[in-house]
């Protein structure tokens, strides 16, 4: 195994425990009165995949996954993911309190564009639903 491959094994592993350790804190602090958001962040930069360049920005609540490429996936770096999404992935999870401000949607992202409202996509901004 050359540098390289070691290289990309230590940044997919620091990537995946990294993720599930703040997922896993999260869930933690997480209560019935204290709900918790979760966001998919990435580096914003020319090296970021498509499907996660598109998943950018997502929110969710804790237990729901976010769609990466048509797949479900919890967090950055998920081991049930399919390795095209996982090997390389710098992308990392956000979590915040869920604030009123995030209204009744929380799916989606300012960059994804899938927002939902009343469990449904739509094309509401992130500030506001504009559904009747």
């Amino acid at each position: 195994m050359g540098p390289v491959r070691e290289q990309q094994i230590a940044r997919t592993e620091a990537a995946k425990v990294w993720n599930t350790a703040t997922l896993a804190a999260a869930q933690a602090a997480a209560g019935p009165d204290r709900p918790v958001v979760k966001q998919w962040i990435t580096r914003h930069d020319a090296r970021v995949r498509t499907a996660h360049a598109e998943a950018n920005g997502q929110m969710q609540l804790l237990a729901e996954p976010f769609t990466v490429g048509g797949i479900a996936m919890q967090t950055p770096g998920d081991p049930t993911a399919p390795a095209g999404l996982v090997i390389n992935c710098r992308c990392r999870l956000a979590v915040r309190p869920r604030t009123a401000r995030d209204g009744p949607r929380i799916s989606g992202g300012p960059r994804s564009g899938n927002f939902r409202c009343k469990g449904e996509p739509c094309g509401c901004r992130p500030d506001r639903c504009q559904r009747p």
